[in-house]
């Protein structure tokens, strides 16, 4: 009697990742009595033109470790040198094993992607030909943050600077290059949109890692390219694009744009404008985040509200949730940008250089006043738990709240900040040389 497994990629993710596949390669006898299955696991090429090839595992990746757990069994761990080809493993049968397969890559690897995790479940049969497929989704990714003045995007491990990376947008051909808001999709592939209020031009380009000097247009020949982009976010479940744009020559016309990653020839769609009888756009925004139910959240310094709303309802009755600035305690302040973190929305807050309501605020999906937190406060040389200016975070991927913080009448303060929560846990400054200049010095 022969048992086969073999292990595959299955989901959004499917060949995209850097460690695309799993799979039995080998058909072992078997007695009829046997209560295993032996497989070999084969580390093959990813699936995509920019993934990891089976050439440079062993250089890109730190480790690979598997996991099997179930009922009736000992838990089966095995670490994986990221340059061999193939391992055996033997898993007892029974119903609902867990296989988990953990990837850590090199702080080095020009990929934002610093972690996966792949996972599944599977009734194990000895002497049973069968298919196991193998989910897999970023768990880490490194930080990722637009050094606007200085036309660059800078990628490191950590803010100790473990791997700095920068790509000048210049040496790609972009003009302007004003990069003002940088994001991960979820095969870990970067989004830079650039900024230019002075030329009326915005745009938004993608990159399989930091060494990809081919950026793709991802908006394209047909859409107006003579808007201002001052914010973008991914929804990595559907797989959309948002993205705000500004017109301001003649009337000013603020619009939240959508489009598919999956059908990158489809029309971008106008989700909310200023014209919306529901959701008026009155005055734009320079964050927008998504949680994990696909919801959107936007704020508008116009008419001094954030709103949570459904960009796939019926027009007239999309809105879920809204809060004023007023209901907030923010009588005079203008929100910067949005994150998602821990099933939390996390806003930088900032009042133009001014010691009133400098901070950052957290709240529930709900946007209930009740469920509002505050950390922070202002001051023009900021320390620990202080801000000057905060403005754009890092990807929500990077586990932590990570933000820049400056102040534009003090060009010694250009910095990137961190911590775990809204408390200040384990708060960290960037401590690499690299000369950060980010939106305004």
């Amino acid at each position: 009697m022969k048992s086969r497994v073999s292990f595959y990629c299955a989901g959004p993710c499917v060949g995209i990742l850097l460690l695309a596949v799993f799979s039995c390669q080998q058909a072992v006898d078997l007695p009829p009595t046997a209560t295993s299955a032996t497989m070999t696991l084969s580390i093959v090429d990813g699936l995509s033109a920019y993934a990891l090839s089976a050439a440079t595992l062993a250089t890109e990746l730190d480790s690979i470790s598997l996991t099997v757990t179930g009922e009736g069994m000992d838990t089966i761990t095995q670490t994986i040198d990221p340059g061999t080809s193939q391992v055996a493993l033997e898993v007892p049968e029974g119903p609902a094993r867990n296989f988990r397969i953990d990837v850590a890559v090199k702080p080095t690897s020009p990929h934002a992607v610093s972690a996966i995790r792949g996972t599944a479940i599977a009734d194990i049969q000895a002497g049973v030909a069968q298919t196991v497929p193998i989910s897999f989704a970023i768990t880490k990714a490194k930080i990722l943050v637009p050094d606007m003045v200085n036309g660059k995007v800078v990628m490191m491990a950590d803010l100790n600077g473990a791997g700095l990376q920068v790509k000048n947008l210049g040496d790609e051909g972009i003009s302007p290059a004003l990069p003002y808001d940088v994001e991960i999709d979820s095969a870990g592939r970067i989004y830079v949109c650039t900024y230019d209020t002075d030329n009326q031009q915005g745009d938004i380009f993608r990159y399989d890692s930091m060494i990809d000097t081919t950026p793709e247009d991802v908006l394209g020949t047909n859409f107006n390219h003579s808007m201002d982009t001052p914010a973008i976010a991914i929804d990595r479940t559907n797989n959309y694009l948002y993205h705000v744009k500004n017109i301001t020559v003649g009337p000013t016309y603020w619009a939240l744009y959508r489009k598919s990653l999956v059908n990158p020839l489809a029309n971008d769609e106008v989700i909310i404008s200023e014209s919306d009888p529901e959701l008026k756009f009155t005055e734009g925004t320079c964050g927008v985040a998504i949680d994990a139910d696909g919801f959107v959240y936007i704020y508008n310094n116009g008419d001094q509200n954030l709103i949570k709303f459904d960009p796939n309802g019926t027009v007239g009755s999309r809105g879920i949730a809204s809060v004023s600035y007023t209901a907030l305690g923010l009588s005079s302040a203008r929100l910067w940008d949005l994150m998602f973190l821990d099933g939390n929305l996390y806003v930088s807050l900032s009042y133009g250089m001014q010691a009133l309501q400098t901070e950052i605020l957290r709240l529930g999906t709900g946007l209930s006043v009740d469920s509002v937190l505050h950390y922070g406060s202002y001051s023009a040389d900021p320390g620990v738990g202080q801000f000057a200016f905060p403005e754009r975070f890092a990807s929500d991927l990077t586990g932590r709240v990570v933000l820049v913080d400056e102040n534009p009448n003090n060009s010694s303060v250009n910095r990137l900040v961190g911590f775990d929560d809204i408390n200040g846990t384990n708060w960290q400054e960037y401590s690499g040389s690299y000369p950060f200049q980010f939106f305004s010095n």
